[in-house]
Formats: C-alpha cells, sequence, structure tokens
C-alpha cells in the first residue's frame, strides 16, 4: 500500500535511487564476486580468455591446500585473539 503523502513524483525519486544503489553495489560487489569465484577454479580456467565466470567444476583443492600448509594454524589463532578482544572489554 502506497503512502498518501507521497506523489507520483516523489515515487519516481525514490525508484531512481534504489536503482543507482543497486547499480552501485552491483559495481562495487563484483571484484569480491570475481576474487570468491576464482576461488574454485582449476589453474586452466582462470587464466582462460575469454575469461569463465563461473566455474564449469568447483574445485576446493586450494582450500585444502592452504589448510594443509598452516592456514587452520593462522584461523585458529586469528580466532582466539578476536574472541578475547571481543570478551575482554
Amino acid at each position: 500500500m502506497m503512502r498518501k503523502w507521497l506523489s507520483k513524483k516523489d515515487d519516481y525519486w525514490i525508484i531512481l535511487i534504489f536503482a543507482a544503489i543497486g547499480f552501485l553495489l552491483l559495481i562495487f560487489l563484483s571484484p569480491m564476486l570475481w576474487m570468491f569465484l576464482t576461488a574454485f577454479k582449476d589453474r586452466g580456467e582462470i587464466f582462460t580468455y575469454p575469461p569463465v565466470f563461473i566455474p564449469k567444476k568447483p574445485d576446493f583443492y586450494t582450500f585444502v591446500h592452504g589448510l594443509e600448509l598452516g592456514g587452520a594454524k593462522g584461523i585458529l589463532d586469528t580466532t582466539i585473539i578476536a574472541g578475547s578482544c571481543t570478551l575482554i572489554p
């Protein structure tokens, strides 16, 4: 139900503002989405031309390999430090 104190002109401005905010969000968040999706690609898909946006077969090897190389200890250390800073005012 539309508010009665807004005119049609105001409605168009609100729609325009939300469209602009949505467009800016798309522009600013697309590199983060690209990095997230690239983490699931194998080396061949990363360097193909034209680029592949969505991986054909998601690969979790990079995450497993990162955890094997000491990433789990880094995550644990970060969790301990962040948790202690949160609990101690």
